[in-house]
């Protein structure tokens, strides 16, 4: 799961550039790119929930069944990032999206590293 994390990080870093169009089209390139790397820090913020929240579910139901979930929370909402639509075609929604999924993968991965510890 970590590695998934760190390697879900780095290649964003690496493709910020070519996704900052897609998603913010009308803005200038340095504010793309700055909306760009903002969105990978917005998951920061739902950390602590995911932490708070499956500690809390696995010390109600095992770590092992929280584990699975957190896992498979993982790999789904990182599926749903590389399926979103771009600005063209939902328009707004789209950054939206992309920072909701974000946002959720960022729970996820908190909860798989609290259980992990």
């Amino acid at each position: 799961g970590c590695l998934l994390d760190y390697f879900h990080i780095g290649l964003y870093g690496f493709i910020a550039p070519l996704i900052a169009p897609l998603f913010f089209p009308n803005y200038d390139t340095v504010v793309q790119l700055i909306l760009s790397y903002g969105m990978l820090i917005s998951s920061t913020f739902s950390m602590p929930l995911g932490s708070i929240l499956f500690g809390y579910f696995a010390r109600k139901k095992g770590p092992v069944l929280s584990l699975t979930f957190s896992l498979m929370g993982l790999a789904i909402s990182t599926v749903c990032l590389g399926l979103m639509p771009i600005y063209e075609q939902i328009g707004m929604y789209a950054p939206l999206g992309f920072m909701f999924f974000l946002m959720l993968r960022g729970l996820f991965s908190a909860g798989e590293g609290a259980i992990a510890r």
